[in-house]
Parts: C-alpha cells; structure tokens; sequence
C-alpha cells in the first residue's frame, strides 16, 4: 500500500488542453517548488498557514517527505510546477481522516490542474485507507468551494470568524467533506 502511494503518477491532457502528470513531491522538485510559491500573489499569501516565501521551509517540505503523516502532491505541465496539494493525515482517534490543502499558480487556475490535483487526492487517499477527507474553504471564496462541490465535497458546516485577512476582517471557514467510505450507521 505505501510503496502505491509513493509511486502514484498519472499523466492526463485536460479539457484545456494542458497534458498535466499528478505525482507525489520529491526532493528533486526543491526547485520548482520553490518557483511555484513565487508565483505566489500578496492576496495569495494570506490564505497560507505557513510562510511559502521561507526558502528554507519549503527545501524541507521536499526533502523530508513523510507520507504517513503529510502526502504531498505536485501537477506538472511542461516540466513545470503548476500548482501543489498535500493532504494531511489524521492521527490517533482520526487516523481515518485527512484534511486536503491546495494551491495552483494563477496562470493554470480555472484549466483543470485543480481539478487533477484533487482526483489524485482521492485515488490516493483510497489507497491509503482513509474513510473521508476534508478541505476548509473560506466563505467568500465561493469558486473554490463550488469546485469542491463538482468533485463531489459537501459542507459538513462552519467555523464562525475562523479566518482573518491582512486588513483584519474575518470570514467564516466552510468545511467540505468527502466521504470515502459509508458507515453502516450512516
């Protein structure tokens, strides 16, 4: 099973027409990691958890993959890195959940890269034995949520003023959820 989630690779011509491959992040994509946060605009920014500008934490996101706790993808189009997902496991009592993370270039979004990034996120979260994911999606970021939605995610419910902007204002986050295995009780 962990030997399929390292060597997960699938290469699709998108209805954009990009051919774009979803593989796992390897430390050899330091580099073009690096490159791709730059791409990063100041509105992006805020929506990180982590300082995607600090050189020296995203050489250790590739360098130090471990996929039992965090599974970090990449979409590639062209030899380049269009945009990165990572899903993080749950440990403990939530050993059978992840939460989806993802981020696309502004240049590739709207062309299916996202698309791609988070089927592969669910083929590998299958084989990973996961019963659901999650992604958190602020409120005012209606497409992203939709996107979610045609992915088949569904509003599991809100966290009130959970995320703030660089102007102080606060927005719900939305918690959308797939579930990969059903529950007989449910």
């Amino acid at each position: 099973m962990e030997s399929d989630i390292i060597n997960y690779r699938k290469s699709t011509t998108l209805p954009s027409g990009l051919h774009v491959t979803v593989r796992l992040l390897a430390p050899a994509d330091r580099d073009g990691l690096l490159a791709m946060f730059a791409c990063a605009t100041k509105d992006d920014l805020q929506y990180f958890r982590d300082d995607v500008t600090d050189r020296a934490l995203i050489s250790s996101w590739a360098e130090h993959v471990d996929v039992k706790r965090v599974i970090p993808f990449v979409a590639e189009i062209g030899g380049r890195i269009a945009g990165q997902a990572t899903l993080h496991r749950g440990r403990g009592y939530n050993r059978h959940v992840a939460e989806v993370r993802i981020f696309v270039c502004r240049e590739f979004r709207g062309r299916g890269v996202g698309t791609a990034l988070i089927q592969g996120i669910v083929d590998v979260a299958k084989l990973a034995g996961l019963h659901h994911i999650f992604t958190l999606a602020v409120s005012s970021k209606t497409q992203d949520m939709r996107a979610f939605e045609g992915l088949g995610f569904r509003m599991e419910g809100a966290l009130r003023d959970r995320f703030m902007d660089a102007e102080g204002n606060t927005y719900d986050m939305i918690e959308m959820a797939l579930r990969l295995k059903h529950d007989a009780g449910f």
